[in-house]
């Protein structure tokens, strides 16, 4: 994915690009598209997915879907899960039974630098499908930094 927040567009309109290309650039000057806010660097990134509630998806959809918002008092710690899977159970099977969620839950996914991510582990919290990072809160501006492209909606689940 292309590290430029939005910049995917481009790729998609020019085909395969090659990283080594040199008249990139120049390709963009003259395809008559809008020039970019930001250098063009490659990035490789990590899908990750959020179970979330609809205050949650409200306070992120104010951000333009481009970020998490702060953590509570009494939540430690931000956890981005690894799978699907995993976090359509959480949304499914917890936000939909809980009145503070709007008894709705949504399956979010985001890629974020992998770089970034590696500095915190995989912590297994159940079966082996249950995997998430733990983000300190206090490291929840910076994780948001590390996103690249739009916080988008997978899945809803309404309580039935």
């Amino acid at each position: 994915m292309w590290n430029n927040n939005g910049a995917g567009a481009y790729a998609d309109f020019l085909g395969p690009i090659s990283v080594e290309s040199k008249s990139l650039k120049a390709t963009l000057a003259t395809s008559g598209l809008p020039k970019l806010r930001h250098n063009w660097k490659m990035s490789a990134t990590t899908t990750l997915w959020r179970p979330v509630g609809q205050p949650e998806l409200d306070l992120i959809e104010a951000s333009g879907w481009s970020a998490f918002p702060p953590r509570l008092d009494w939540q430690p710690i931000f956890y981005p899960v690894l799978n699907e899977a995993y976090a359509t159970r959480i949304a499914s099977e917890w936000n939909t039974k809980d009145a503070e969620n709007g008894n709705v839950g949504y399956v979010l996914h985001f890629e974020v630098e992998t770089e970034f991510l590696a500095k915190y582990p995989v912590q297994i919290v159940g079966d082996a499908q249950c995997q998430e990072l733990w983000v300190p809160a206090e490291e929840l501006d910076e994780f948001n930094k590390h996103i690249i492209g739009p916080i988008e909606v997978a899945s809803e689940w309404r309580d039935s």
